[in-house]
Order: C-alpha cells, then sequence, then structure tokens
C-alpha cells in the first residue's frame, strides 16, 4: 500500500510514485477507499511549494487506467475538482456498463478472433 507524504524529499516525486503504486490497486474499491482519508488532504496541502492545479491535474491523469484516461483528458484546462468528479462519472458509468473499459472490450475482442 502506498505510505503518505512525512514531509521530507521532493515532493513531486514522492506523488509520481504515489501515483504509480495506485495503478496496482485499481479496480480494488475497498483499497482505493483507505487511501483517500481526510489526512491526505492535510498533508497535500502542507506540500512546499504548492504544486500547480495544472500539475496536480497531469499527475491524476497519468494514474488513470487507459478508460478513464480516455474519457477524463478532455477535462484538461478545467479546475481539479471538476476533473475528480468527471473520473466519478467515468466510473458510475462503467459500473453500470454505459461506459465499456478498454480491458473488457480487448478480451472479448481477441475471444472473437481466437473463435474464428
Amino acid at each position: 500500500m502506498p505510505r503518505g507524504y512525512d514531509g521530507l524529499g521532493d515532493p513531486v516525486a514522492h506523488l509520481r510514485g504515489y501515483c504509480s503504486k495506485m495503478r496496482g490497486i485499481g479496480g480494488k474499491d475497498e483499497l482505493l477507499m483507505n487511501q483517500f482519508q481526510p489526512e491526505l488532504r492535510e498533508q497535500v496541502a502542507q506540500v512546499n511549494p504548492p504544486m500547480k492545479e495544472d500539475e496536480m491535474i497531469e499527475y491524476f491523469l497519468q494514474a488513470q487506467e487507459s478508460t478513464y484516461f480516455e474519457h477524463l483528458i478532455s477535462v484538461v484546462g478545467k479546475p481539479f475538482n471538476d476533473v475528480v468528479k468527471m473520473a466519478g462519472m467515468v466510473e458510475d458509468g462503467l459500473k453500470s456498463s454505459k461506459i465499456m473499459s478498454y480491458s473488457t472490450l480487448k478480451a472479448t475482442t481477441q475471444a472473437i478472433q481466437n473463435d474464428t
């Protein structure tokens, strides 16, 4: 599990590493929910110098799976809060099958190709 930023070292390097680790637990809702505790917001507020909003968006997008990334790339330039809201909408779309994940589509395509 990724650990929180302890205030030592480069905060941007920590965020990059954190995003990489988060990719590994993507799709495991229980693990993800444990990661986003209120302490995270406090720790982010302590980063000095504070990250620019476009940097936060860039790192957030890099941490997303391809399905999310594809749908979220259109919100670049909007406030970070809007990007997070859109990510929630994409997640709801995936859960309700209104949006098909690329990994599911790829697996289905491969299964069809293997049968022919």
